[in-house]
């Protein structure tokens, strides 16, 4: 049996992680400016690097299936890409601070989601134009892209909130 796509629902679902993704790489790559210097900055690059891949994914996804961002959410869109542009979790870019852990955290957070819409696809049944070896593929990156992220947070953890 072949299903369609309820294109009213799924649509807006799918633009609306597109623009978060979207936000999403400008805090990647804040973070990345933060952390360059560091034993962790290769690695958090390669991360951004990941994410942003897999934004460019979703955003053929969205066109493949016939989807557009509406101009308002354009304009919204732009206007969170800007203001994560500044990262407002840590303006400072400072490492060593609480601002630090929750940036390591948010970042995390976006990824948690979206490893979950990929889940969330591949819980559909066989649908044309969502590729599951694709889908898959997605959801195994950003489950690698977490455990790297954890892995920085738990390695530099005690440096923000322990006293020597």
């Amino acid at each position: 049996m072949t299903h369609r796509l309820n294109d009213d629902e799924f649509a807006p679902y799918l633009v609306h992680h597109l623009l978060a993704a979207s936000a999403g790489v400008q805090l990647f790559r804040a973070a990345s400016r933060t952390w360059r210097d560091t034993k962790h900055g290769p690695d958090l690059r390669r991360v951004t690097e990941a994410v942003d891949a897999d934004r460019r994914e979703l955003a053929a996804l969205v066109r493949r299936l016939g989807y557009r961002v509406p101009p308002v959410r354009r304009v919204v869109g732009v206007v969170g890409a800007v203001a994560t542009r500044i990262d407002p979790i840590n303006p400072l870019r400072r490492r060593g601070s609480q601002a630090t852990e929750l940036e390591l955290e948010a970042l995390e957070s976006a990824v948690d989601a979206k490893e979950s819409l990929w889940d969330t696809l591949l819980s559909l049944p066989p649908t044309p134009g969502l590729d599951r070896a694709a889908l898959q593929r997605l959801q195994k990156r950003a489950g690698e892209q977490r455990e790297r992220l954890t892995a920085i947070r738990r390695a530099t953890v005690a440096a923000r909130f322990l006293r020597s």
